[in-house]
């Protein structure tokens, strides 16, 4: 740790950020923070943190007026601490091991949890899978802002469970494309749907799309207490969601394995052309297919940016107070229709 500033008194701290005008430095708990350089990075925007320039925040922080603070934010604030205000009963010694006690933490590209610890010069999958269950769910339950790691030490693996936001989606694209050109092939083969009909059922793909995202986060991504202890079930689990949910803003960890989107999707591709004629099953899957790529951009646009979008930002700061309440509530990522359907939208 560098060596922290310590300020006698306010006269001493006002003075020091009247020299360092270009900083946005706040106060919190009697500790003073430098926080431009996470200014773009935090989920409710820069301006909130401006306005605050030079304040004290501790009664902000822990309120819920714009939104709650989790403990992976206070470990975040922590980074950017500079200095503290002189307490004649504490040394500056007794600041820093007080400090070093916060769990988890990173050192020396580890991450330090209470009981255990984990290696990000190494592929994480291998490493969690030796985990118990009680310790993945206390890793994935307590996220912190990590350094880029990997998934797994192969690439080839790494591009399929950690895809690039314009991979996907062109992925998918070409699927729709391919899609739409053997619907057109085939239309004098098969007995013309009426095109009002097809609208319908593309929309009902979409909403149904919706429905399995809300499915997947309350029942599989958010339900680690309910894991079994096996290797195989939390192995699984990492991969579609866990690695997400230990280091939340990293942005290179949010697109869903396409192994799985395939999967996933696809199964419900053959489902609904076995249910319904082929016409009305490939419009209702090109909708869900759909739905899946508005997903994936959402999801992708509210883990990395302040968006300027007003619906984007209001799903933003939905999706964050998803995480801070350990995923117990607000499901719904694209919308919050089934939310509020099924009683589980966040007040």
């Amino acid at each position: 740790m560098s060596r922290l500033i310590v300020f006698n008194d306010e006269d001493e701290y006002y003075k020091y950020c009247q020299e360092h005008e270009d900083r946005i430095i706040l106060v919190y708990e009697e500790d003073v923070y430098d926080v431009t350089d996470f200014l773009e990075e935090h989920p409710g925007g820069p301006d909130i943190i401006e306005d605050y320039n030079t304040n004290d925040i501790t009664e902000l922080f822990h309120s819920k007026n714009p939104h709650a603070h989790s403990k992976r934010a206070l470990l975040t604030l922590f980074k950017y601490k500079i200095g503290y205000f002189r307490d004649e009963d504490a040394s500056l010694f007794q600041k820093q091991q007080e400090a070093f006690q916060f769990y988890p933490r990173v050192a020396d590209r580890k991450v330090l949890y209470k009981e255990f610890s984990v290696d990000l010069s190494k592929g994480l999958l291998a490493q969690v899978s030796s985990l118990n269950v009680k310790h993945y769910i206390n890793m994935i339950q307590n996220p912190i802002e990590l350094p880029p790691f990997k998934v797994t030490n192969n690439p080839i693996l790494e591009a399929l469970i950690s895809p690039k936001l314009h991979y996907s989606i062109l992925l998918w694209v070409s699927v729709l494309i391919y899609l739409i050109w053997n619907d057109f092939s085939n239309k004098n083969t098969e007995q013309s749907i009426k095109s009002i009909t097809r609208i319908i059922f593309f929309f009902i793909g979409v909403l149904l799309w919706t429905l399995v995202e809300y499915l997947l986060y309350r029942f599989f991504f958010s339900a680690e207490e309910n894991l079994i202890d096996n290797k195989l079930v939390i192995w699984l689990h990492f991969i579609l969601y866990g690695k997400h949910k230990i280091s939340p803003s990293d942005k290179t960890k949010v697109g869903t394995p396409l192994i799985f989107s395939f999967w996933l999707l696809f199964g419900f591709y053959f489902i609904l052309i076995n249910i319904f004629s082929a016409q009305i099953g490939m419009t209702t899957f090109a909708g869900m297919v759909i739905g899946f790529i508005t997903y994936e951009y959402i999801h992708y646009q509210i883990h990395s940016s302040a968006p300027n979008q007003q619906y984007l930002g209001e799903m933003q700061k939905y999706h964050m107070n998803f995480h801070t309440k350990k995923g117990k509530r607000g499901y719904g990522v694209t919308t919050k229709l089934w939310d509020k359907i099924l009683g589980t939208e966040i007040d």
